[in-house]
């Protein structure tokens, strides 16, 4: 299932559950933004947001104000970023805004939600 979609049902199910307030929705990266099947299976970099906001890089914590530094010196190693955002459902919508918008500067980026990280 595609992360755009994927989004949208679990997105869907948490309203209707009422488990999520207007603050904490999360809207869906745009399509551009969203990988193909076949451009996921080459991701090298995942960014996991947390729903403490706390920021992981290939599984290594970082500071918000150091994601862009962090992709500088991975582009440097790594010529083609293939980027994955995994945010949880809590994650505050300023930190994933800036997040994806960091990400995209770098490479392509795909994008999802999930409360199991």
């Amino acid at each position: 299932m595609k992360p755009n979609i994927a989004v949208a049902i679990v997105s869907a199910l948490l309203a209707a559950c009422g488990n999520f307030t207007e603050r904490q929705m999360v809207i869906p990266a745009p399509p551009e933004s969203i990988m193909s099947e076949e451009a996921l299976d080459e991701i090298n970099i995942t960014i996991v947001i947390h729903a403490d906001n706390e920021i992981s890089i290939n599984d290594t914590p970082i500071a918000v104000s150091s994601v862009r530094s962090k992709l500088t010196e991975l582009q440097a190693e790594i010529e083609t970023l293939k980027i994955l955002v995994m945010a949880d459902p809590k994650t505050n919508n300023k930190v994933l805004n800036k997040i994806v918008d960091a990400a995209r500067e770098f490479g392509d980026v795909g994008f999802t939600i999930s409360s199991a990280q």
